[in-house]
């Protein structure tokens, strides 16, 4: 599942994820939306497992979860 812009969603996925891939874009804006909503994934762990960097200062960065 591609999911973009959806905290809430997916914190009630959060059970289900097994794989993240995170793009990071260099800009600091103050507020915004938790990236899981309000769930408690506070036991869930993820292994990074490839990161690329751009000149631009967008990161992409790759993990699995931990237990998998």
């Amino acid at each position: 599942i591609y999911l973009a812009g959806g905290g809430a969603l997916a914190g009630t996925l959060i059970d289900e994820i097994d794989r993240l891939i995170l793009k990071l874009n260099p800009v600091v804006l103050g507020k915004g939306m938790p990236l899981f909503g309000g769930a408690s994934y506070a036991d869930r762990r993820f292994r990074p497992t490839r990161t690329r960097t751009f000149d631009s200062g967008v990161v992409i960065a790759e993990y699995v979860r931990a237990d998998v």
